[in-house]
């Protein structure tokens, strides 16, 4: 999403490029910071009193972000977009600060260090090639911007947010696991 947002809001909006460009910027400025402290705030409070708690808060997190983020890729006003996105983009943000507690209440302190190198490794994978799938699928869907025609990205944002909506039912099956597993 931080790849094409720009582009989205030019593509389905009336801003221009250097108006996309900083909306994006305080967007995902705004909720990455509120959702780093809140989400680290409430996951040092709620880990020792909910067994597998921020596995909990990452899936839910994960799913709410989701939530948000779909009908704000349908023709909804900006003045409703933005402050949607803005909440989706912490939420988001939230889950993913509860999966390095997630993995270091995991897994054994003997092979951490490779788990977390795993775990950086698939991201950095996955977030290069996401902007490309991305793209790809927008170029499935015409869409005349100015005369010109590009991809869809509305489109193709409503095609791979469920993937979000995935792994947060992965968090939330895994956390059921770890029960047992304790």
């Amino acid at each position: 999403l931080g790849f094409w947002a720009a582009a989205f809001y030019e593509r389905h909006t009336s801003l221009g490029t250097g108006g996309s460009a900083g909306l994006v910027g305080l967007l995902i400025l705004v909720g990455a910071i509120s959702g780093t402290f809140v989400a680290g705030r409430v996951v040092d409070r709620v880990r020792d009193r909910y067994e597998g708690a921020p596995m909990l808060l990452a899936g839910v997190c994960q799913a709410a972000g989701a939530a948000l983020l779909m009908p704000t890729f349908l023709d909804v006003p900006i003045a409703l977009r933005i402050p949607v996105q803005g909440l989706a983009v912490a939420f988001i943000v939230g889950g993913l600060v509860a999966i390095p507690v997630m993995i270091s209440e995991v897994v054994p302190a003997a092979v951490r260090g490779i788990s977390f190198s795993v775990t950086g490794f698939l991201s950095a994978i996955a977030g290069a090639a996401s902007p490309l799938l991305i793209g790809v699928i927008a170029d499935q869907f015409e869409f005349v911007v100015d005369g010109e025609v590009k991809g869809n990205l509305a489109n193709a944002f409503l095609i791979v947010t469920p993937l979000v909506f995935l792994g947060a039912a992965l968090l939330l099956r895994g956390r059921r696991r770890g029960r047992r597993a304790a």
